[in-house]
């Protein structure tokens, strides 16, 4: 926009900083970018193409378009890469940020997706800024490994963990001439396919084809901390007021361990003391895996969710899905399990 120009009219940002490029052959994007629309634009769905979700998936449409206009400059598919974004940046809008991160993946979790071709993730959730929220940093060594923190630890310092996310999944997926000794061909952690409960167990199953190579693992947490990041619905009650209705959710947390098999965790839900579970969502919030941490003002580490792939260490993506009468997991829509 112009010198002094106001630019947070619909466009004034692209029109300032984007169009004046368009002219431009590039190989591809990177997009990190959502601070500002928590809490302000409606988190929406693919499916019912309307808010964040549905703008995701205009926004790479668009943009693939307009740089292409011109044939054998930018290719019409040109690979898109997107960071979900990282603990602690939620601008006061906590409680939204979970549904936020899954809306930047055009509802479906992860890319590519049938409504984001082309495109992939690199996860944030686990890559917040240590010393963010009054954490007592004195006497560690963490700010030595960190830049200078612009605007505060709205923009986390951690950036070398997301270039590697993002260029493990740019060269798997559209540059495979130069994986070089790349072991496997994951690109994104776990991604949530499913789930079963056996008595009092959960069986928490993920996509197997979206593996290759890694298996699913649960590292080492704080238990008395409700560190695990997954949590049970075990009671919701509704009322209305003002021809509004309003819900209350009762989360519990509870403890997952590693499965013997590969692809799924097992989550321990006798300390639901036999109340029916209801629902299951893991990594569901703002600093999803430093629940103890954040209580008592202590620094949250990098990579600090407890279920990811091995030997790539991505961390699995948030899910959330209902637990039927029969024990199984209905994903939202437009998801499948």
């Amino acid at each position: 926009s112009a010198p002094g120009q106001n630019t947070s009219f619909f466009g004034g940002l692209y029109n300032g900083m984007i169009a004046p490029l368009v002219n431009m052959s590039v190989k591809g994007f990177l997009w990190y970018q959502g601070e500002n629309n928590i809490g302000r634009i409606p988190e929406g769905s693919s499916f019912d193409n309307v808010g964040y979700a549905c703008a995701a998936k205009n926004l790479v449409k668009t943009w693939r378009e307009i740089f292409s206009t011109v044939p054998n400059t930018t290719d019409p598919a040109a690979p898109f890469g997107v960071v979900t974004l990282a603990a602690g940046t939620s601008e006061g809008h906590g409680n939204e940020m979970a549904a936020f991160r899954q809306a930047q993946t055009a509802s479906f979790q992860t890319a590519p997706n049938p409504e984001l071709p082309g495109v992939f993730v690199a996860a944030g959730h686990d890559l917040g800024d240590p010393c963010y929220r009054g954490a007592n940093c004195s006497g560690t060594n963490l700010s030595q490994h960190f830049a200078h923190s612009y605007m505060g630890p709205i923009h986390p310092r951690i950036k070398r963990p997301v270039a590697d996310r993002l260029s493990t999944a740019a060269v798997v997926l559209h540059y495979p001439q130069n994986r070089l000794n790349m072991t496997n061909a994951s690109f994104t952690g776990p991604v949530f396919a499913g789930c079963q409960s056996v008595g009092e167990s959960l069986q928490i199953r993920f996509n197997m084809s979206m593996l290759h190579g890694d298996k699913v693992v649960v590292k080492p947490y704080n238990e008395k901390g409700n560190n695990s990041a997954t949590e049970i619905l075990i009671n919701q009650s509704g009322t209305t007021h003002s021809g509004r209705q309003f819900w209350t959710l009762v989360w519990t947390t509870v403890n997952i361990t590693t499965s013997s098999d590969s692809f799924s965790v097992n989550a321990d839900l006798t300390s639901l003391q036999g109340a029916k579970p209801l629902a299951v969502r893991y990594a569901w919030g703002d600093s999803p895996c430093c629940a103890y941490e954040m209580q008592n003002s202590l620094p949250c580490l990098p990579a600090n969710c407890p279920i990811f792939g091995l030997p790539t260490g991505f961390p699995a993506m948030p899910f959330i899905a209902n637990i039927t009468s029969t024990g199984t997991c209905k994903c939202l829509d437009p998801i499948s399990c």
